[in-house]
């Protein structure tokens, strides 16, 4: 995982999958930025553990915005009724 941060706002590039050591990662690095954008393009799944991270984030009153995640996780968000929760952002390419 690469990141950098921006004033308050902390950009995340995922190198592997949203699994639990990322997700612990994240929280560690992201506990008072105001906005955390999550690059998803090289990541095949986000587990339970990422969905958790990123909606204690969202609950904690950080904007959560995921950058190409998975299609897949794209449709788990659909149907857990969260499409609204996080930003999704999908690039063409």
């Amino acid at each position: 995982m690469e990141h950098h941060r921006n004033e308050d706002v902390l950009t995340v590039r995922l190198h592997r999958d949203f699994n639990l050591l990322t997700a612990r990662h994240l929280q560690r690095i992201a506990d008072d930025a105001r906005e955390v954008r999550i690059d998803c393009r090289d990541a095949r799944l986000i587990d339970s553990e990422g969905v958790m991270a990123m909606y204690d984030l969202q609950r904690s009153g950080t904007t959560v915005t995921l950058i190409d995640p998975p299609d897949i996780f794209r449709e788990v968000l659909s149907i857990l009724d969260l499409k609204e929760v996080f930003g999704v952002e999908v690039h063409p390419g």
